[in-house]
């Protein structure tokens, strides 16, 4: 089993060689009536997921909509960082060979020794390569996120919609540019920059988890299934919020189950705020097919208004401020809310899976 190992050694290694390179924060342009504001955006989304990318370009961004839409006021950039190229001899024993994990089978057997000496001269070679000829590690790669203004808000795109939806041009303006993820390693200087640079008031993420990371019951073929995460101050917020209203939060997704794992950017957000004590919360859907998450979409857009609304305060409609219920009122949009689920239908390749 350990050339396997041997070749995560390697991807380790090269990842250290880039220090903190890994941590080094985003530029973060923002533009026209968004920078030149000089109070910080009430409410911030980062919308963590293709059917929220869908939400934003058609709730919010679509020109044909009454009132005013969501513009393009900037973007934030990751750079992507150059492949690093380990020398041979750091991480090798005498000789320039890979030293051998504990445990590891000898190499008199002839399978194990067979594999070993596999191993051992594949990565040799790698590393003799020039780092432009290998494959791009994931926490290497750059992303470049849309940054959107709507009614004072602000919104950052950090996951494609569909690629070929209506949805993917309308949030960037133009079909040929498009959002790129943002790789798990760099999540949190992602976050750390984005919120420092914008310091907003409050904070909605809209994410999906893996299927195999829920922990709770329901099926989510049967219905869409979102949960909430909350920061120790949202939560605060949003129970004095609703003590002093009659109709509470209503449709508001119940907590996170026990034991589910929401992770990557998502987590390294929640995680920032709480730190720096920003009211957030993260609306969570549980990953299904494509084509059944395009069927919960608007059920999606619904909950992410409750969310909102709840998350606001008191000042405004229904306990919210007034930045939350205009989000609110978009996403509760009966025809904006089909028509993103007919995009992400009509964007569906016929293999089932979003590109």
């Amino acid at each position: 089993m350990w050339p396997t190992r041997a070749l995560l050694n390697d991807d380790e290694e090269r990842a250290a060689a880039l220090g903190e390179a890994l941590l080094r924060e985003p530029e973060v342009d923002v533009r026209g009536a968004a920078a030149a504001s000089s109070s910080p955006p009430p409410l911030l989304i980062v919308a963590a997921s293709p059917a929220a990318a869908a939400l934003v370009g058609h709730c919010l961004c679509a020109s044909s909509a009454p009132g005013p839409h969501a513009e393009l006021a900037g973007r934030v950039s990751l750079p992507t960082l150059p492949t690093p190229r380990v020398p041979t001899g750091e991480a090798g024993a005498a000789g320039g060979g890979r030293r051998k994990p504990s445990g590891a089978q000898d190499d008199d057997d002839d399978e194990g020794g067979a594999a070993a000496a596999t191993a051992t001269t594949a990565t040799d070679a790698d590393r003799d390569q020039d780092p432009s000829t290998l494959p791009v590690p994931d926490y290497c790669r750059g992303s470049d996120c849309p940054v959107l203004s709507f009614q004072g808000s602000i919104v950052v795109v950090a996951v494609p919609a569909p690629a070929g939806s209506a949805a993917a041009a309308a949030i960037s303006g133009s079909t040929t540019t498009t959002t790129s993820l943002v790789p798990d390693a760099r999540a949190g200087a992602w976050a750390r920059g984005v919120l420092a640079k914008l310091q907003p008031s409050r904070v909605i993420v809209v994410a999906e988890t893996p299927g195999e990371q829920y922990r709770g019951e329901g099926d989510p073929s049967e219905g869409l299934l979102a949960f909430t995460v909350w920061t120790s101050k949202a939560a605060a917020e949003a129970a004095q919020a609703t003590s002093s209203a009659s109709s509470g939060n209503s449709g508001v997704p119940p907590t996170l189950p026990a034991g589910t794992v929401v992770g990557g950017l998502p987590a390294a957000l929640l995680a920032e705020c709480e730190y720096s004590g920003v009211p957030a919360v993260a609306v969570v859907a549980v990953e299904m097919a494509p084509a059944l998450a395009a069927t919960h979409a608007p059920a999606l857009g619904r909950a992410v208004a409750a969310v909102a609304r709840a998350i606001g305060g008191s000042g405004g409609k229904d306990g919210s401020s007034s930045a939350e219920s205009a989000v609110a009122a978009r996403l509760e949009s009966a025809p904006m809310l089909h028509a993103a689920r007919y995009d992400m239908e009509r964007a569906l390749p016929a293999g089932g899976v979003y590109t």
